[in-house]
């Protein structure tokens, strides 16, 4: 990447050049993403109308996604929820974007989806410059997995991961209450 083809600030792609930045990737980052049959993920709205279409015969969809998230929960359990969201999410394939990140060597990436995008994006790549090492619990063992990797990268999954739905210690952040559920074994807290 040059400064010339880049709308970047200098620093940045300095930054990225010297592998001294942290991709961050929010929500957003997985909207251009299809799945095979070109459909897009939920948004916030649409995956609390997914949920309440599954779970409440249509009902609590003028509620936010962490009210419905939460009763969804209450309701229904932890592990029932999260698997209806892996099955959810599981389809969909990483966009352009996601597979340009495998050409690049980062400091660290973070993000706060679920999805396994990132994960998709290296797998596809054939001689991916770095190979992530995912972490999704404080529990999880940094310096011995990092250094079993070669060319590792850290990459943690801030809200949790849908390859890991069913660990009743590792709830999917989607309510309030899920800070609380996994307060101190999720990062962020």
């Amino acid at each position: 990447m040059s400064a010339k083809s880049s709308s970047l600030p200098p620093a940045l792609l300095s930054a990225i050049k010297d592998q001294r930045a942290v991709l961050f990737l929010g929500a957003g980052a997985s909207l251009e993403a299809r799945d095979r049959n070109r459909k897009k993920p939920p948004t916030g709205d649409g995956l609390r109308d997914l949920i309440c279409d599954k779970f409440f015969e249509g009902s609590y969809k003028d509620y936010d996604l962490a009210s419905a998230s939460e009763f969804a929960f209450e309701q229904h359990g932890n592990l029932v929820v999260n698997e209806f969201i892996k099955n959810i999410f599981e389809p969909f394939l990483p966009s352009k974007p996601h597979l340009s990140i495998p050409n690049f060597k980062w400091a660290a990436i973070a993000t706060t989806n679920y999805d396994t995008l990132i994960e998709k994006s290296y797998k596809a790549k054939t001689h991916p410059l770095q190979t992530p090492v995912s972490f999704v619990s404080n529990q999880d063992p940094v310096d011995i997995r990092m250094r079993a990797v070669e060319n590792s990268v850290e990459y943690l999954k801030l809200h949790g991961c849908i390859e890991r739905a069913h660990d009743v210690n590792l709830p999917l952040i989607l309510s309030v209450d899920s800070y609380d559920l996994s307060y101190p074994r999720k990062f962020g807290q």
